[in-house]
Formats: structure tokens, C-alpha cells, sequence
């Protein structure tokens, strides 16, 4: 009985772990390891009694995770002050839970976009359930196994299934996120005095306090007596004192000399000191985590983000929307986000424009611009000397408004640095790669590794902007390309209309993730104004269920477009480049669907497209002559193919020759206009 449940399980997308009959916890050495859980149907069919827990990290295709209610009333109460419904949860159309028997208890499963440490708040009945700090899985018991204490087995319960796991709400996933990093660790926690160091964080701050008072010119001396000072008054537990003194010295060796107007040179001595070799022996014995995101797919942590746009096009306007979602945890457009301290630094709008504008994010996301309240730092740069790199005789240099900066992200304990705009901070050339380079890598010098992010906002050239096609939205050399981990481009969306020479903006501005090295692209935000709330806001972003319907509808689109030129005697080349395609033939089609009809990111979702179909075998390449005695290929149905598209429902295929709709199409993040004579196309930007 068990080792069929195990199949099934399995089958699921599932990963377990076996127990030991009469018990609920794993005892078996390395049990917590992906090497250790069954996570193949043959392994499963050895499972033979005892007691079989779910090993959440491991699931597929994406982790598991449980809400564990320990005492339903005090997580009823504790959840409804975080505004979520618990028995909301428990009465969902697709809840999938686990009962043990015992009163005033329940457990609900859901999937995560990716493993999460376990966290049970003090006083809160509860405990959000996935995996350890070091990445290895927690398990929970499956059915039909026997609960230790009741005797009884555990039972599946819900309107859901096992099968079909849900995604967990978006809510419940920003209070987890929260909760994370609400006790990771702030290195610095506030006090009456200032802040407190505690351990895990002692020698990076001293470091960095170390370097700030290299930078402004402070003797070895000086410096040490300083970190003594603070270490015995600030850190908890103090360092010990050679510890400390230690710290000064290497710092100290970067001798300092002031050019022109307080730079500083940042070129330390020949004997620069890189990190040791990875312990590679270390590494195989821990289980390799996924890269962080601040903002899912777009924000990645410990990294260094573009965001660029032509003047006036609203980039500083999104940007500071997006802070603030950043600093209270909240959905930006529709994505969730990582709470973090941001500081933002303005160097193009004063106060007056930055509270305006705040005012209306704030009533828009319906909370209090009080709420910001040591979670958004804003800095009035316009007027004051803000170049923070700049060259001399000696090479690259760093400037005292660096060394300003570094205090203020130490002083205000921010994980997040926003600089609107990158003209405004360097003050190298922008084509010189090595430049760029140290110029960027000076900024991620500032944020923590493994929960801070720097976004730069820049401008671009006129030539990039208004460049229909370009896949290069930034200015100067391509080290800001290579410099930044995401780069995202911000431009008016046009129609070109019949009749006219010059594309019309449409009023909309699409933000697009042109680059992203940790994460897939070809995403894209759609922002229309919004005459009420007097400013840009991001159109809906629809759902899992959404965006497998445009998966569905577009597939459907491509097959219907093939059978239809069948039908019309229409050769489709199998060719995927060129100046005649199988995208070029199949786009004229009434019945190819809108939301490819145009855009890079449309084209590589075809492609993608064709080459599944024909893993399927719905579709094949088919040899055949052409007039002129030349061999080619042709794309054509099989007969799985005419059997696929029947699961999709008839369609009036003449109906749809003679009407095409306009239509609007939505995935994650994407606003896509389909119909008509309507492309695409960049244009300079507009201001609001």
C-alpha cells in the first residue's frame, strides 16, 4: 500500500523521504539531501512500510511548502492582522491539506517559485515550512501514514488534490519573504545611541567604517583607535582587540592622495588582496541555492541592475514606485518583491517633485507615506556636488561624495541603492569600458552580497531611442551592458496607423527586461496613465492560469495556421532564418494568433513553439521539390497533429478569415497588442 501511494506521489512531481514505522521524523543519516529522498518511480516501488514524509525542497518542477497551524485560534488572529484570511485558505477551491487527527491543528501545501527558509514567528501558532538556512529540505508526513501519538493515519483533505499543488497566494508569500528577513540579521539594529553591530556582521562593518576613514585621509592611528572605540561600544559581542587592530592595518595599506577638488584615488597598492580559492570540498557537501531575486526575474540580488530610458519618458517616476514597493514588501506590477531597506538618491527632482510624486504612489498602493518610515531613505542631490567617480592623473578615482555615500549606507542600514541618474554620479567616460567597469563595481561594493541590489537609471541616445528594432537600450559602451546582471529598457509604446508615415504613440510606455542573466527575459510591462491617480500605473498581471491560456491559445493558433494553409495550398518552409520563413509565412495567416504577430520576444516564443510540436510529433519536416527542381522543406501537420487540435474545441476557420479581431493578450509581467496593421515600434519619449 505504501510503495503504491510512493508511485503515485512520485508521479506527482513529488520527493520523499522514508520513515521508520511508529515515528514521524526522519532518523537515517543525510536524510535532508537531495541524494538521500526518492525521487524516481523505481525507487518509489522499493518503499515497503513504515512512514513516508514529503521533502518539500526537492518537488518538482518547483519546490513544495506546507502552512503548518499548530493552534488554529492564535494563527487566525495572528494571520487576519497581516490581512490574511485563514479560513479563506482552508475553504479555497484548490486547497490541498493534511490532517492528523488532532483538533486545532491543520497543515496546507502549496508550491513556491523557489525554496524558502523555514520560519515560525513567535506567538503566532504557525510555521511556514520548506527548507533550512543551508538549503537542505524539511519534510512533512504524507498519508496514509500512521500518526505516532493518535494512531491514526494521516488523511488527505480540501477541495484539491495532491496532483495539482497550488501556487501560494501571493500575500502569504510577501509575509514570508518578510519574515526572513526581518530576522536575518541586520548586522546593525537601531537603538537610542545609534546602532548596535551584532555578530555576523561585526567585521564587515568595521571594514567598512575602516575604508570611509582611509578615503577622507585619517592616519593608521587614527583609524585604529577609532574601530577600538567603536567595537567596544557598539558591537555585541565585542571583537577581540587584535582582531580589530588587524582590520586597521589592512586597510590602512591603501594610502591616499588628494588630486583635485577632494578625489581621492581608489588604485590601492601592488599588493592588492583577492578572496582565497572556493573550497570546492566545501561546496559538494552543501546543496547548491538558487540566485536571489529582490524583484522576481528582474531585481537579482548582490548585483548591480540598468535601467535606462530616453529623457522624459518616466523612468525616475517607475523607479520610485518601484522603492517603494520595495520598501514594504508590496507587489510591483503584479511581481512580488523581497522586503529591503532602499536608499534613493535623487539628483534630478527636488523634494517638492519627490513628495509630490510620492504622495501618489503612496494613495495609490493604499498606505501611508509614515509606513516608509526607515524603510525608504530619499536624498535631495539636486544643487550638491554628486559625482561619486571620477578620473585624475593617476587613473580611476573615487570622490569624497563616495566616501558619503558609503557612511550614509551604513548609517541607514540599506540593502537597496537607487541612483536616478547615472549622469549625475560619474564623471568618467561613458565609452570606456574599464571605467564603467570599476565605476559599477564601486557601487556593489556597497550592498551585501546575498539580500542588496544597486538599480542605475540612465539615459539613452537619440539614435537608440528612436531605433524601432533596437535590443540596445542604454548609451556609451557596452561595459554597462556587460557591468549590469539585468538591464531593462523603458520606451513609448507607437502604431504605425494605415494611411500615416509617422508611428502615433498610443499612451502607453512599455518597461522591458532586455537582459537578464540569472533569469529568463522576454518579459515586458505595459503602463498606461491614469488621468485619476496622476501617474503611470502598471497594467494588470494576470495570473499562472493566464499565462498557460496564452501558452494554450498561441499553440492553437500555430497549428490552426498550419491546417489552414494546407488547406489554401500554402507551402510553410521549415526554415527558421531568412528572408522567408515559417514565422513569416505563418504571421499573414487570419488564424495565427495576434500576440506573435510582432516583437523579438514573439518570435523566439514561435520558434520555441515549433521545435516542442515537433518533439510531440504534432508536427514534421517534410521533404519536397519546388518548381524550379530544387529540393527544400516544408512544415507540415501529421496526423497526431489534426487529432491535437480536436482537444482544443472547432474553430470557424472561415469566420476568422474574414474578421480579425484586436485583441489584447496578457502574460506574466507582458502586455502584448495583437491585430490590424499595429507593430510595435520605439519612439523618443514623453514626459507626463
Amino acid at each position: 500500500m505504501m510503495g503504491d501511494a510512493a508511485v503515485e506521489y512520485v508521479r506527482a512531481g513529488l520527493a520523499l523521504v522514508p520513515i521508520a514505522a511508529g515515528s514521524k521524523a526522519p532518523t537515517t543519516p543525510g536524510w535532508q539531501t537531495r541524494e538521500r529522498c526518492v525521487l524516481a518511480e523505481d525507487a518509489a516501488r522499493r518503499v515497503n512500510g513504515g512512514n513516508l514524509g514529503l521533502a518539500h525542497a526537492y518537488c518538482m518542477p518547483s519546490p513544495t511548502c506546507a502552512l503548518d497551524i499548530d493552534d488554529y485560534d492564535s494563527a487566525d488572529v495572528w494571520l487576519r492582522e497581516r490581512g490574511i484570511d485563514l479560513g479563506a485558505l482552508l475553504a479555497a477551491d484548490d486547497a490541498v491539506q493534511i490532517r492528523s487527527g488532532r483538533p486545532g491543528r491543520a497543515k496546507l501545501l502549496y508550491r513556491l517559485p523557489r525554496a524558502l527558509a523555514t520560519v515560525k514567528p513567535e506567538g503566532s501558532g504557525l510555521e511556514l515550512r520548506c527548507a533550512s538556512r543551508d538549503g537542505a529540505t524539511v519534510q512533512d508526513v504524507l498519508p496514509p501514514s500512521m500518526h505516532p501519538e493518535t494512531q491514526q493515519p494521516y488523511t488527505w483533505a480540501g477541495a484539491g488534490s495532491y496532483d495539482a499543488i497550488p501556487t501560494i497566494p501571493a500575500a502569504l508569500l510577501v509575509l514570508w519573504r518578510t519574515l526572513i528577513d526581518t530576522p536575518r540579521a541586520r548586522t546593525w539594529q537601531r537603538t537610542d545611541d545609534g546602532a548596535r553591530i551584532i555578530a555576523g556582521g561585526r567585521n564587515a562593518a568595521l571594514t567598512s567604517m575602516a575604508g570611509s576613514m582611509r578615503r577622507r585621509g585619517m592616519s593608521p592611528e587614527a583609524i585604529e583607535a577609532a574601530l577600538l572605540a567603536e567595537n567596544s561600544t557598539r558591537c555585541e559581542p565585542p571583537l577581540v582587540d587584535d582582531e580589530v587592530r588587524s582590520i586597521a592595518r589592512s586597510v590602512a595599506r591603501y594610502e591616499p592622495q588628494t588630486s583635485r577638488a577632494g578625489v581621492t584615488p581608489s588604485s590601492p597598492p601592488n599588493d592588492i588582496a583577492w578572496p582565497a580559492p572556493l573550497d570546492l570540498t566545501a561546496l559538494a557537501r552543501r546543496t547548491p541555492m538558487e540566485p536571489d531575486f529582490i524583484l522576481a526575474d528582474w531585481l537579482p540580488a548582490g548585483y548591480a541592475t540598468l535601467l535606462a530610458g530616453h529623457g522624459g519618458a518616466g523612468k525616475s517616476a517607475i523607479a520610485l514606485h518601484l522603492a517603494v514597493c520595495i520598501a514594504l514588501g508590496l507587489p510591483f506590477a503584479g511581481i512580488a518583491t523581497f522586503r529591503r531597506r532602499v536608499l534613493y538618491l535623487s539628483c534630478e527632482d527636488r523634494e517638492r517633485v519627490l513628495h509630490w510624486r510620492l504622495e501618489r504612489i503612496c494613495r495609490h498602493l493604499g498606505v501611508r507615506m509614515s509606513d516608509l518610515d526607515g524603510w525608504l531613505m530619499m536624498l535631495d542631490l539636486v544643487g550638491h556636488d554628486s559625482v561619486l567617480w571620477m578620473p585624475d592623473r593617476s587613473g580611476a578615482a573615487f570622490t569624497a561624495a563616495y566616501g558619503e555615500l558609503d557612511s550614509r549606507m551604513q548609517s541607514t542600514e540599506a540593502q537597496v541603492l537607487c541612483i536616478d541618474g547615472i549622469s549625475d554620479t560619474y564623471g568618467g567616460s561613458e565609452i570606456s569600458r574599464p571605467e564603467v567597469k570599476r565605476f559599477v563595481n564601486a557601487l556593489i561594493a556597497l550592498i551585501h552580497p546575498d539580500d542588496g541590489a544597486v538599480l542605475l537609471i540612465g539615459h539613452v541616445a537619440k539614435p537608440t531611442a528612436s531605433n524601432a528594432a533596437t535590443t540596445e537600450g542604454y548609451s556609451g559602451s557596452t561595459g554597462w551592458h556587460n557591468s549590469a546582471r539585468a538591464r531593462w529598457y523603458l520606451y513609448p509604446e507607437t502604431e504605425r496607423d494605415e494611411g500615416s508615415d509617422r508611428p502615433q504613440r498610443t499612451g502607453r510606455l512599455l518597461l522591458e527586461l532586455q537582459k537578464s542573466n540569472l533569469g529568463p527575459v522576454d518579459q515586458t510591462i505595459a503602463w498606461r496613465w491614469d488621468a485619476e491617480a496622476h501617474m503611470f500605473l502598471p497594467e494588470t498581471a494576470p495570473s499562472h492560469f493566464d499565462r498557460m491560456h496564452l501558452q494554450r491559445d498561441e499553440r492553437r493558433g500555430i497549428l490552426l495556421a498550419l491546417r489552414g494553409c494546407a488547406q489554401r495550398s500554402i507551402v510553410v518552409p521549415f526554415a527558421m532564418q531568412g528572408s522567408r520563413t515559417a514565422y513569416h509565412v505563418l504571421r499573414e495567416c487570419p488564424e495565427f494568433p495576434d500576440s506573435m504577430r510582432s516583437g523579438k520576444a514573439a518570435v523566439r516564443r514561435f520558434r520555441r513553439e515549433i521545435e516542442h510540436l515537433c518533439q510531440i510529433r504534432v508536427i514534421e519536416e517534410v521533404a519536397y521539390r519546388r518548381p524550379n527542381g530544387h529540393k527544400g522543406s516544408r512544415v507540415m501537420l501529421t496526423p497526431e497533429g489534426e487529432r491535437h487540435i480536436a482537444t482544443f474545441g472547432e474553430t470557424n476557420t472561415t469566420a476568422i478569415w474574414h474578421r480579425r479581431p484586436r485583441r489584447r493578450i496578457a502574460t506574466f509581467g507582458r502586455g502584448y497588442i495583437g491585430g490590424g496593421a499595429r507593430t510595435r515600434t520605439r519612439g523618443d519619449g514623453d514626459a507626463r
